[in-house]
């Protein structure tokens, strides 16, 4: 995976952690006081504080352990976009504050209309790139949970071939994930907007966006 810093990007080697506890929840993290990526050694710990122990300590993610026989161990408490997110105004997501309205949808409805950001926070998770056939995309993390038409919810690796709203000159599209891209481990958000979805264009320096994509909360 790919960990990107202000002066360019490092990447990590994959890896494994054993002896967990089950039912359990954790924090995973790595320390690389250099900056130099590679192999690095995961951790994981139940104690909060001990993600800020250390300088240049990673948060990677959070994960609650199976039960005795149960299946495989699944990230909790998903996050959302990237942090370069833009909306559709040209307003980055990552600026806004409590209050400040944004264009959201109900994808079972289709019904679009501005509801205000409750709460924001920030973290670092692997991204995807999603795409649909008029353009639309949108970077998002790994554990985003996505809302589908049918009331049913998919995380983000589950999503090629399913059904997505593109905001198209102005206009909300029902569409679908034709495009689906993991491309590393980035800084992201997550906005409230009361389990709302909303619709975030791809990062970019620019305020042209010709079809946004839908995203989750």
């Amino acid at each position: 995976m790919a960990l990107q810093f202000d002066f360019g990007t490092r990447s990590y080697n994959a890896g494994s952690i054993t002896g967990l506890t089950f039912s359990r929840k954790y924090y995973v993290y790595c320390d690389d006081p250099g900056y130099a990526g590679g192999g690095v050694t995961y951790y994981a710990t139940t104690t909060y504080p001990n993600l800020a122990a250390r300088t240049h300590r990673r948060n990677i993610c959070t994960i609650t352990t199976p039960a005795n026989g149960g299946g495989g161990t699944i990230p909790i408490d998903p996050w959302c976009v990237d942090y370069d997110t833009l909306l559709p105004d040209g307003r980055y997501l990552r600026d806004m504050i409590p209050s400040d309205l944004v264009e959201c949808i109900d994808v079972r409805t289709g019904e679009c209309g501005k509801f205000a950001l409750r709460a924001m926070s920030c973290g670092e998770e692997a991204c995807y790139s999603l795409r649909t056939p008029e353009g639309a995309e949108v970077w998002q993390s790994k554990s985003t949970l996505m809302d589908l038409p049918d009331g049913s919810i998919a995380r983000t690796p589950d999503m090629l071939d399913k059904p997505a709203y593109a905001l198209c000159h102005g206009v909300a599209t029902l569409s679908k994930v034709v495009e689906l891209r993991e491309f590393g481990l980035r800084r992201v958000l997550k906005p409230d907007f009361g389990n709302r979805m909303f619709f975030s264009p791809t990062p970019s320096t620019t305020v042209t966006v010709p079809a946004p994509l839908c995203a989750q909360r």
